[in-house]
């Protein structure tokens, strides 16, 4: 570990301070000859995709080679991905297929995805449905959220597994919402054809767009077809034309079928229009997003070995936040946040802090991904022994990764020590909950939970700051919080659902030692 300290802070100060990648290169080269197995992993696989060098994948295979003949999983898996493709040398999907199962058997979730579509070539011997299924949902339990739309694509279609359209629109919002592009294209293609779900032409074609303008090829093809057939979506020659040419240009899947339809699309439009198309597809670039959309083992666990081996960070606490505005802010603890070198909303990218004081145990975050959805605040205050409900990410480790939903009564309408700025309640909180929000029976915030008491101070006396001090702060912060609409009660799994999409872990990371 104190050999790869040595090199990672330069090396990751090059990236992201300097951006000079050549600089970044040559200290990972350096750390590579001094027998650094992760540093020579990078080398390799910056030298397949010319990072900081011009490609060669000869050289980085036999770099590879070295580098998982010591048995780093990420380089065996890396490897097995230049096997498929042929890469540098000859086509062997065979070995390619022990390779990934050696990187997943080291918890490498990326290389469970791998075996997955691995399984689903028609030139693979091994050629298996159901195991493919079996990879992507392991990949996709893990955590990493590319498998969410590849398992969702799956289930969707009834491959390798019962088709069940809600299932898999639940994996497909989870991928979207981490930003992953397949997840996007497929969850927009299933909204707006309603397959055995409720179709939303207009959210489906905003997702599809979205995704094409990150360079999912997948959605490209998508949109060529949906717009050329003009079922879903209004029928317009010259969308589907620019879409089919883009994706072909970008390694669309089912590419006869694609071609057949771009050059009958061309037919039907005029010359100097398709010349235009042509010319305005040559010119397109994707959107910069800032960072692959990652999850649990892959992701935000900060694990130097895997998610960034320039990274030096670690998992220092966990807590929950909620979402209140449409521009991604989000309200949690100060505690929850303090001292951490860096904060990132889980499924939602960094997050800055905008405000934090202890004094109310209140801070405000501005995620890199707005979500959706926010919370609205309920105008009347707490009322004794009425019903309250909590969301919120406690025990990470142990419980559920996708939250638990729980209740409980208002068992006072003071807090600790007559504190007027806070209630108690009588829900269950565990570390992690704090900063999640509390909800009434018709779905509005109804405060902040900030814990629970230590057992020697008070048993099961568990606390959240009023909703009112929380606007207070909102509102100094410029963040004008919308009130709930109505009083009508809500059943609680109608909550439940409610909480669930405004709801969000925060993660503080602090640096490994």
């Amino acid at each position: 570990m104190h050999a790869q300290a040595d090199w990672v802070a330069p090396f990751r100060r090059a990236v992201q301070v300097e951006r000079d990648l050549r600089k970044a290169l040559a200290i990972a080269r350096a750390a590579a000859d001094a027998g650094d197995v992760a540093a020579l992993t990078i080398v390799a696989i910056w030298t397949r995709k010319g990072i900081g060098t011009a490609r060669d994948p000869f050289v980085a295979r036999d770099l590879l080679e070295r580098a998982a003949a010591a048995g780093d999983r990420r380089a065996l898996d890396a490897l097995a991905e230049m096997l498929v493709a042929g890469d540098g040398g000859a086509q062997d999907l065979d070995r390619a297929s022990a390779l990934f199962r050696a990187s997943a058997e080291k918890g490498y979730a990326r290389a469970y995805l791998d075996l997955a579509r691995l399984h689903r070539r028609s030139d693979f011997a091994e050629r298996d449905d159901r195991k493919a299924y079996e990879f992507a949902e392991e990949a996709a339990r893990m955590g990493y959220a590319p498998a969410f739309g590849y398992l969702g694509a799956l289930i969707a279609n009834g491959t390798g597994t019962q088709k069940n359209p809600q299932l898999a629109m639940t994996w497909l919002r989870r991928g979207a919402s981490a930003g992953d592009r397949t997840s996007k294209a497929n969850l927009g293609y299933l909204l707006v054809r309603g397959d055995g779900v409720s179709s939303s032409p207009r959210e489906g074609e905003r997702l599809l767009k979205d995704a094409a303008s990150e360079g999912s090829a997948v959605a490209m093809a998508y949109l060529a077809r949906l717009y050329r057939s003009g079922q879903a979506l209004a029928r317009d020659y010259e969308r589907a034309y620019f879409y089919a040419t883009l994706a072909l240009a970008n390694g669309a899947p089912a590419r006869p079928q694609l071609a057949a339809l771009r050059d009958e699309l061309e037919t039907r439009l005029p010359v100097e229009r398709v010349a235009a198309l042509q010319k305005q597809a040559r010119d397109w670039r994707p959107r910069k997003v800032s960072a692959p959309a990652r999850q649990g083992a892959d992701a935000d666990t900060a694990d130097a070995r895997d998610r960034d081996p320039a990274n030096p960070l670690r998992v220092a606490g966990a807590g929950t936040g909620f979402f209140v505005s449409r521009d991604g802010h989000a309200l949690t603890n100060a505690h929850v946040v303090s001292g951490c070198e860096r904060v990132v909303a889980r499924d939602r990218g960094d997050a800055r802090v905008v405000f934090a004081d202890a004094a109310s145990d209140l801070a405000i975050l501005k995620v890199a991904r707005p979500a959706p959805d926010w919370a609205r605040f309920r105008s009347g205050p707490a009322r004794l022994a009425e019903p309250v409900y909590l969301f919120g990410y406690p025990l990470a480790n142990i419980l559920a990764a996708s939250g638990n939903f729980t209740s409980g009564l208002v068992s006072s309408v003071i807090g600790y020590r007559n504190n007027p700025s806070m209630f108690q309640l009588t829900a269950p909180v565990q570390r992690g909950n704090s900063g999640g929000a509390v909800f009434d029976s018709a779905g509005g915030v109804l405060g902040v939970v900030v814990g629970q008491l230590r057992a020697e101070t008070a048993q099961n006396a568990n606390f959240a700051i009023h909703a009112r001090v929380a606007r207070r702060v909102l509102e100094a912060n410029g963040v004008e919080p919308e009130e709930a609409s109505g009083a009508a009660r809500l059943e609680p799994e109608e909550i439940a659902e409610i909480a669930r999409r405004v709801s969000v872990q925060v993660l503080c990371l602090k640096p490994r030692g």
